[in-house]
């Protein structure tokens, strides 16, 4: 699959770094156009930098930036019809936009509706994502209105290095995003420190 990183900030960076792993075909973007970060992460990791006709014929974007930029970096997926791995961190919950509450990813599924949405990432520190091959027991959970894109995504993860759990529809994201905040007080109140990460263990195995 040809895949895209829109956002390299410190998670963007660690995300890329995971998907170099893979078999896959990675670029990266910056969420601005000439971004430095961009230029310096694509010269670290020998990954080429998108133009925006990579984005477009991209089978999977991971959108990885802070939920003030999301509009303008959404603007760079206008018309996009892959699917997007929504890994906007929050810095209020919950998006309050029209007074609806609803979380980010389902936010980037208003903002860029021909496009298939998963959740994900947002409970773990980019720290974290780059332990990922190490531990080999990192729990990511994915939320998708669409099962056949959800596990996708999954399978994916996995590649990664990760152990992917499925939290059912989008509207699920609103929980997954707020246990951000739970691991905040954990990882960082409470000084377990920056790669706390969370395991989950399944009674029973999911099915497709």
């Amino acid at each position: 699959m040809k895949i895209t990183v829109l956002g390299t900030g410190d998670m963007g960076a660690a995300l890329a770094k995971a998907l170099k792993r893979t078999r896959h075909q990675v670029f990266l973007r910056g969420s601005a156009e000439g971004s430095g970060s961009c230029k310096a992460l694509s010269e670290s990791l020998g990954l080429p930098e998108a133009k925006i006709a990579d984005i477009a014929d991209s089978n999977i974007v991971f959108l990885v930036v802070p939920d003030a930029g999301l509009k303008s970096a959404a603007a760079q997926l206008e018309g996009f019809d892959g699917i997007i791995v929504s890994v906007v961190g929050v810095s209020g919950y919950l998006i309050d936009e029209n007074k609806s509450k609803q979380s980010a990813a389902e936010t980037v599924a208003k903002l860029v509706p021909g496009a298939s949405v998963v959740h994900g990432y947002t409970w773990m520190s980019s720290g974290s994502v780059e332990l990922s091959s190490e531990r080999a027991n990192t729990s990511v959970v994915h939320c998708s209105d669409d099962r056949d894109v959800l596990n996708t995504v999954c399978h994916l993860s996995d590649e990664m290095g990760f152990k992917p759990v499925k939290a059912g529809k989008l509207i699920n994201s609103r929980f997954a995003e707020a246990a951000g905040f739970l691991w905040g007080a954990i990882a960082l109140e409470e000084d377990y420190g920056w790669n706390t990460y969370f395991e989950v263990h399944p009674e029973n195995s999911t099915t497709e």
